[in-house]
């Protein structure tokens, strides 16, 4: 079998790709490291391929979404009252299936985590905590803006949930991700629910 169709590869989606060892283009067993490589190379290329600028552009239904949205209120349009109720179905629907989604996700091994990730977790929430809002102030005084303090506190807000999804499909360490979700999630609630029966 040729090198060409012995490292064909197929599109699983979302960047993902997947192709089959063929026999024979081993040593002693183990796949051959170059044969390997051809592979990823193959699989590099097609994703590339398919990279357009302008076709992410035109085949972007938000962007487009964003756009009519935009005119209808340069237009003075207002709201239609189709596209309040849409809306409302729209977060029926995306809300269950979300979290649906987020338990699918969610790995159940026990939290394990050796000193280099807890160091790398304890960066990541200092510069979400911390730095986002500290570089949103410099800006906001640099350019004599008044940020309202609202903006501040959603500089500050925790790792979103959705981080756990996209951590598992595209297998970027979802229990690390697991970590910064609980990490930054479960303090930034506890600093809310303070301030809360503190000022109010």
């Amino acid at each position: 079998m040729s090198l060409r169709l012995a490292s064909a590869v197929s599109s699983l989606g979302l960047g993902r790709w997947s192709a089959e060892i063929a026999p024979g283009w081993d040593i002693v067993g183990a796949a051959n490291g170059g044969y390997l490589l051809a592979m990823a190379a193959r699989a590099a290329a097609a994703a590339a391929e398919r990279a357009s600028p302008l076709r992410a552009i035109v085949a972007n239904p938000p962007l487009w979404a964003a756009l009519v949205a935009i005119g209808l209120r340069a237009a003075g349009a207002g709201t239609p009252e189709a596209v309040v109720a849409l809306r409302d179905a729209a977060g029926a629907v995306v809300g269950p299936a979300g979290f649906f989604l987020l338990g699918l996700a969610l790995p159940l091994e026990r939290p394990s985590h050796g000193g280099a990730e807890l160091r790398r977790a304890a960066g990541a929430l200092v510069v979400r905590f911390a730095v986002a809002p500290l570089v949103l102030f410099s800006v906001g005084h640099a350019l004599g803006a008044d940020i309202p303090g609202v903006f501040y506190l959603a500089a500050a807000m925790p790792c979103a949930f959705h981080l756990l999804i996209l951590a598992r499909v595209f297998d970027l360490r979802p229990h690390l991700m697991r970590l910064l979700v609980v990490g930054s999630t479960v303090p930034a609630v506890a600093a809310v629910l303070a301030a809360t029966a503190v000022f109010h």
